[in-house]
């Protein structure tokens, strides 16, 4: 059985307790929240695989991560503003975060993606 798997960063409680305020500032906007243990930072976007215990194991081998600091500046509707589907933050490129990335996908035989990769949380 195929099992959907992505990888991601949580976000911080401080941030998390920010965006829960702004949300509650903007009830009158018809959406659906996210609640904020799901808030997140997605590294590897969603794949299919039948194999978890070997992810699990590859994940494994990966050094741990000591910590990083992102900015967030912005709010905004994506993917873009002809088509908004979500409402997310937008924060300043991290080299640290890129290279967090791009070691992700080698370890775990993931193509990039052709499009750019931005500091963003849904």
């Amino acid at each position: 059985m195929k099992h959907r798997l992505f990888i991601a960063l949580p976000i911080h409680l401080e941030a998390k307790e920010k965006i829960v305020l702004w949300q509650k500032s903007h009830t009158d906007l018809p959406v659906r929240w996210i609640a904020p243990r799901n808030l997140h930072i997605t590294l590897i976007p969603p794949w299919y695989t039948e194999d978890i215990p070997e992810v699990h194991k590859k994940l494994l081998t990966f050094p741990k991560i000591c910590s990083l600091t992102l900015w967030f500046y912005k709010i905004t509707v994506g993917p873009n503003n002809h088509s908004p589907r979500l409402i997310w933050i937008e924060g300043k490129r991290n080299n640290q975060l890129n290279v967090l990335k791009h070691q992700l996908e080698m370890i775990l035989d993931q193509k990039p993606e052709k499009r750019d990769f931005l500091l963003t949380s849904p």
